[in-house]
């Protein structure tokens, strides 16, 4: 997969780049939270960022916070090769959200400018990854994170692995 794309901002062509895992730190309440910068997109449950305690029936969300901030294209969002984006998948779709903040960190999965959603339909195996772009390729983000909510109780949000890619 090509980590590169073309974007435009104030009539220059931009380039969608990678942004290293290592670089930011980590933002949400996703324990396990290593999990989803490892570099692995093609792994079980087990091997997955969750929702911290197990919640069932609760919002989990996985980002980084960026000192100095970036200007987000895209990101790519991987769940487990065999529950997909939750514990407990079953047959239900799910829509994750793309955010982003500036200021302090989000208190929840919500408290931030919506850049992007995507829809998935019922699915079990993820580990091809699924691509949110964001709406905005003009705003610089210290945090930008993926929502994915409850489907009802219970559910646990999980993340196998996250990328993000800024305009640069």
């Amino acid at each position: 997969m090509s980590r590169f794309g073309a974007g435009f901002l104030g009539g220059h062509v931009r380039k969608s780049t990678f942004v290293p895992a290592a670089t930011g730190t980590v933002a949400g309440n996703m324990s396990l939270s290593a999990f989803a910068f490892d570099g692995l997109t093609n792994v079980t449950s087990a091997k997955c960022a969750v929702r911290s305690g197990g919640a069932t029936g609760v919002e989990g969300y996985i980002g980084k916070n960026y000192s100095p901030a970036k200007i987000i294209d895209k990101v790519v969002i991987y769940g487990a090769n065999d529950t997909g984006f939750h514990l407990n998948y079953g047959s239900q779709g799910v829509t994750l959200s793309l955010y982003g903040k500036n200021g302090s960190a989000p208190s929840s999965g919500t408290d931030g400018t919506l850049l992007g959603t995507i829809s998935i339909p019922s699915n079990i195996n993820e580990s091809a990854g699924r691509t949110i772009t964001s709406f905005d390729h003009a705003t610089f983000w210290d945090y930008v994170w993926v929502n994915n909510p409850p489907l009802n109780s219970n559910y646990i949000p999980i993340c196998a692995e996250l990328e993000i890619y800024e305009l640069a």
